[in-house]
């Protein structure tokens, strides 16, 4: 299992299963800004950056597989991510992840 939620609704550090087989942990400071349930009960772990940098990629290849191995083991609804680097780009990236995901 990639990731679990406890039984206080809090979601535990994921594992994910990397191309060697071995369990990786993610990256430390790997906590989303916000967890958001969408109209179409998608999950959106959306990201909000000003710049980039070697740390946030690293972060984001993490986050794009863990979304891809619990939207894989399906028990856990579908999930999406996003990263924002302007605040005026966060009405788009809803309404693209609510229509995608319908």
């Amino acid at each position: 299992m990639p990731g679990s939620i406890d039984q206080s609704g809090q979601l535990r550090r994921p594992l994910r299963h990397g191309s060697s087989g071995r369990a990786r942990k993610a990256p430390p400071g790997a906590r989303p800004d916000f967890l958001i349930r969408l109209t179409n009960a998608t999950i959106l772990v959306l990201e909000v950056k000003g710049q980039d940098s070697p740390q946030n990629r690293a972060k984001r290849n993490f986050l794009d597989e863990w979304i891809q191995a619990v939207n894989q083991h399906g028990g856990f609804g579908r999930w999406a991510w996003a990263v924002s680097r302007l605040p005026a780009d966060v009405a788009g990236i809803l309404a693209d992840v609510n229509r995608d995901a319908a």
